[in-house]
């Protein structure tokens, strides 16, 4: 306010005005939680959440490594050695798993011929070499990380990786401020420097460049030339789209402008495995988004509307993934007629490719209920994720029977958690759970050791929850041997209806103290970066067992 301008009395105060806040809270004139990814008030209207960015926020000033900066490269004559044998261990060990087996024309040709004229390229991909050689990652809930609190030590190769690091930042950086940056180059080392931040765990700040990658996108759109146009929309957007897929699978985020002008009623006709999986991908965004459209959060009082054009979505989305796995099915017939199998014939893409489309179907069909029962006609399919999975860890291995750290791609880790998750049968959410413990730890976007660390907790507090219903089923009904078994003699063979999780949350009550709703946590003792789970579940009504009431209940996550 200008020193001129006279000082107003508290009672002429008008609104509180959100200065950090996001940028529908601020067009709204109201007062925002600045909650991140997405805040508190734009969650409950379902309005899209963004944050504005000063010219300076690119995506090389997006890293979580300001302080790397100060790391010098050592000038050891070593260091140039150490820098080529980087790059062979990319080329022949990282790119390869990077890709999933289906990009490596990006990951081992295309990147390849940027660093033979772009030193920030070379620094870039050097990083991501050791980092994937030397892995470390912060297995932490995505935003809710407490490792800029820790400050973990630095081994001396993850060191030199974050040096390599810093230089590709500081060049992209002093290219742009002298307005001479290729916005090719620009884009490839945006998709680099994700790669860095997702190999460390820090998706939080993955997502920061993904969003500016997504810019530059619409940006080359509008004045690619016809070479820039192929490896644009040939490569780099796709590669963009299974990213903004991977990312709807975080609460919060936002919906990738990419996803804006997709067709349902296109017709397939695959030529290979990556066609398959690109057509998959935005059905897989739609239906991600049918599933927040059509849910329901009573922890910040949001409730489900289900509406005629959802239901109408729904169709159509059904329809779509009908037509795909007809065109999928044709295609794997040409596969198998082929003599010898051609080289696209993955037996460890296929199987993803079936995972997906049956997790999506799965989802498609049940979104719009209300009851947990639902998922129980879904056991064979629940089944075939199961076992399309073995498949694919099987052919992903190496020899020695290990799998990667680390996977660019999407993998086995969202179907598996999925079926962890909504499957009520106690033995195939337990394999589903072994083999998630045994896939790449980071897969995209997505980290294994908070999906095993969630989906476990949900399935303790379910069976949990199971026998004590059972017991007292018992003795309402006079079996007074099971009524007088202890609870954790009792063996789950079902989820009953009341016993089944609807809606949770993890949360740290210190940072997100909205979510902690009426519950008291000090009753556990717990410190400050305690994690707690808060859900909800229905109780039948004792005098009308047709009436379901919802419970709000917390648990620790230790």
């Amino acid at each position: 306010m200008p020193l001129s301008h006279p000082l107003r009395s508290p009672d002429h105060l008008g609104p509180l005005k959100s200065r950090r806040g996001c940028k529908a809270c601020k067009a709204r004139k109201v007062k925002c939680g600045e909650e991140k990814p997405s805040c508190r008030r734009c969650l409950a209207r379902r309005y899209k959440c963004e944050y504005a960015t000063s010219t300076n926020d690119s995506y090389a000033a997006a890293a979580s490594t300001t302080s790397i900066l100060n790391l010098p490269i050592s000038p050891s004559p070593n260091t140039v050695w150490r820098e080529r044998r980087a790059f062979a261990y990319y080329f022949e060990h990282a790119a390869p798993y990077l890709g999933g087996g289906l990009d490596q024309d990006f990951w081992a040709r295309v990147v390849p011929w940027a660093c033979r004229t772009e030193p920030a390229i070379w620094d870039a991909v050097n990083a991501i070499s050791t980092l994937f050689e030397y892995p470390d990652m912060c297995h932490d809930f995505v935003f809710l990380s407490l490792r800029h609190e820790m400050s973990p030590a630095l081994n001396p190769k993850q060191s030199e990786a974050l040096c390599w690091y810093s230089r590709s930042l500081s060049k992209i950086r002093t290219q742009i401020n002298r307005g001479s940056v290729d916005a090719q180059v620009a884009l490839i080392s945006c998709v680099l420097f994700v790669c860095i931040e997702t190999l460390q765990g820090h998706v939080e700040e993955a997502l920061q460049l993904y969003n500016q990658g997504i810019k530059l996108i619409l940006d080359l759109r509008a004045k690619s030339s016809s070479f820039q146009a192929t490896l644009l929309e040939g490569t780099l957007a796709p590669l963009f789209m299974r990213l903004g897929s991977a990312a709807l699978s975080i609460s919060g985020t936002s919906i990738c402008d990419l996803f804006s002008d997709i067709n349902n009623g296109e017709t397939y006709n695959f030529t290979s495995l990556g066609s398959a999986r690109d057509a998959l991908i935005p059905l897989s965004a739609q239906v991600q988004i049918l599933e927040r459209e059509s849910g329901s959060n009573p922890f910040i009082g949001l409730e489900a509307k289900i509406t005629p054009k959802l239901i109408a979505k729904r169709s159509r989305l059904q329809e779509a993934l009908r037509r795909w796995c007809c065109a999928y099915n044709d295609l794997t017939q040409k596969l198998q007629s082929t003599s010898p199998p051609p080289m696209n014939s993955n037996p460890s893409i296929q199987a993803l490719l079936i995972m997906y489309h049956t997790t999506l179907s799965m989802i498609t069909s049940t979104c719009l209920e209300r009851s947990e029962t639902v998922y129980d006609a879904h056991l064979p399919s629940f089944r075939l994720i199961v076992e399309q999975a073995t498949i694919a860890l099987d052919n992903s291995a190496s020899p020695n029977g290990t799998q990667p750290a680390f996977t660019f791609e999407l993998g086995v880790g969202l179907p598996l958690f999925w079926t962890a998750m909504e499957c009520h049968d106690p033995a195939l959410r337990r394999k589903a759970l072994e083999l998630l413990r045994k896939s790449p730890p980071v897969q995209s976007f997505y980290k294994c050791a908070t999906g095993l660390m969630l989906a476990g907790k949900i399935i303790e507090q379910e069976e949990a929850l199971s026998r004590s219903i059972l017991r007292q089923r018992a003795r309402q009904s006079g079996d007074s041997i099971a009524s007088n078994t202890s609870e954790d003699d009792i063996e789950v063979t079902e989820i009953p209806e009341e016993a089944r999780i609807h809606h949770y949350a993890v949360f740290r009550p210190r940072d997100q103290p909205f979510l902690l709703g009426p519950h008291d946590v000090s009753k556990w003792n717990k410190g400050p970066e305690q994690l707690f789970m808060r859900y909800t579940r229905y109780r039948r009504d004792p005098n009308d067992e047709s009436v379901l009431h919802l419970l709000d209940e917390c648990v620790s996550m230790d």
